[in-house]
């Protein structure tokens, strides 16, 4: 008898992640590639190769996946699946109806949201905020994010991240000449 499970992506600036996870939390599989393993504006492309390699580990452990969940770093249309306009650290995902494209080329349903949000959700489910009434997440990578669930629901805020606005890190700054008006502006009292 065939498990049940999902293929979830963390699309990061560097590297993407993902894993074969079952409604419980276990992750059955997992992998990672870089962002644009084939060069510039290959993000799609690398997506596509690892959520097919996912797909078929998942077989191989005798998982049916019923569907795909792919955060990103920046401003998401979760009802539609489409990317903001102000993804800095994949700029090759601007504007792009990714939950569509992927659907397509898989023939699943396909979820997509801010990363954070992401983390948020998960850690609300399966990890140390599990059904929590409040939890804040902040994530510290290329740049930072937070997530925040409020009363059991994701609160989304203007532009469907309600916990943060992704602000880059110094040293994201000094490595790819940041502008700062390129993002959301620092909080009052930051700089």
């Amino acid at each position: 008898m065939s498990r049940r499970g999902f293929i979830g992506v963390d699309i990061g600036g560097s590297v993407m992640a993902a894993g074969v996870v079952t409604p419980e939390g276990e992750v059955v599989a997992q992998g990672q590639d870089p962002t644009h393993k084939r060069g510039p504006g290959t993000a799609v492309a690398t997506l596509l190769d690892l959520v097919q390699r996912m797909h078929l580990a998942a077989r191989a452990f005798g998982v049916t996946v019923e569907g795909i969940g792919i955060g990103v770093p920046g401003t998401v249309d979760a009802e539609r699946g489409v990317i903001g306009r102000d993804v800095h650290y994949v700029p090759d995902l601007a504007g792009a109806p990714l939950a569509a494209t992927i659907a397509a080329e898989i023939g699943l349903p396909v979820y997509v949201d801010n990363d954070v949000n992401v983390l948020a959700l998960g850690e609300w489910t399966f990890g140390a905020g599990q059904g929590a009434r409040f939890l804040v997440v902040l994530a510290i990578g290329t740049g930072v994010g937070g997530g925040i669930i409020q009363d059991g629901r994701l609160v989304r805020g203007e532009g469907g991240y309600g916990g943060g606005s992704a602000w880059p890190t110094r040293a994201t700054r000094r490595a790819r000449r940041w502008s700062p008006r390129s993002v959301a502006p620092s909080p009052p009292g930051s700089r």
